[in-house]
């Protein structure tokens, strides 16, 4: 739980916004069709929780006896919603899920096919940032209190990448960051990974200065939400600043092509 920030390298623009097109158009025929079969679904839901519910109390009987059991699915009732379709329906349904699958797999929508050097936890400057770029994307639905971004994607072009390195890097010119282990010239972690007492005191008494602050709150400042992370300006945003401020640049440096973009999505 929380707010995840993951990126996908795609060979261009076009064809990023054509897979934003391709989820837009997916998330609004599953909501639409959802809503029309609901009664048949809510029936199909009911019956296959009473079929999963007795087939577990067969696997603990069999369990209690020293026996495996695997789920017989010989009698598993149908929940899907392609088996309630009218066949109108179901060709319109299949043409938009059948293209916003193609192009999942082109572009390697997938968690393995993420940018791992970007991935983010919680920081949700990179969200406030890209909220603020594309205000466009922006809409409300039932259940948030505030606005946000359709679909949860947003394409990042060079310039905007250029956009945040330029901010990271007046941030980190407001003041001198170090982290422990360039202080203290030594691991901060233990042989299990574990952050060291010492180091741990260090980090939570670390204070920016009222330059780093400022520069901070200007240039990429903290967004508020569910789950989002801490909204002060303390040694991890500037460590999170630091290091990403190298991996924006390492990919910048890597563009295997000149329209290359970044797709953008976030959870939580």
């Amino acid at each position: 739980m929380g707010l995840d920030i993951y990126f996908y390298r795609v060979s261009s623009k076009e064809k990023a916004e054509e897979f934003l097109d391709a989820s837009k158009q997916y998330d609004i025929a599953y909501n639409a069709y959802g809503e029309k079969y609901r009664e048949p679904l809510d029936k199909a839901s009911k019956k296959w929780n009473k079929w999963y519910n007795k087939q577990c109390d067969i696997m603990d009987e069999k369990a209690a006896q020293g026996i495996d059991y695997d789920l017989d699915r010989t009698n598993e009732p149908a929940y899907n919603i392609k088996d309630f379709m009218n066949p109108i329906d179901l060709s319109g349904w299949e043409y938009v899920e059948n293209r916003y699958e193609s192009l999942k797999k082109e572009i390697g929508f997938t968690y393995e096919g993420q940018y791992e050097p970007l991935y983010m936890r919680k920081k949700n400057w990179m969200l406030q940032y890209v909220y603020s770029s594309f205000p466009e994307r922006l809409h409300t639905e039932a259940g948030y209190d505030n606005m946000i971004l359709e679909g949860g994607l947003a394409v990042l072009t060079l310039q905007h990448v250029n956009g945040i390195i330029d901010r990271m890097e007046k941030i980190m010119a407001a003041g001198e960051f170090k982290t422990f282990a360039e202080t203290f010239n030594k691991p901060e972690t233990d042989d299990k990974g574990w952050y060291i007492p010492e180091a741990v005191d260090w980090h939570n008494n670390w204070t920016a200065t009222q330059d780093q602050n400022e520069a901070a709150a200007k240039y990429l400042p903290t967004r508020t939400g569910f789950f989002f992370g801490n909204l002060h300006y303390d040694y991890w945003y500037f460590d999170g600043i630091k290091t990403y401020l190298e991996q924006f640049k390492k990919w910048r440096d890597e563009v295997r092509m000149p329209c290359e973009v970044l797709l953008y999505e976030e959870s939580w």
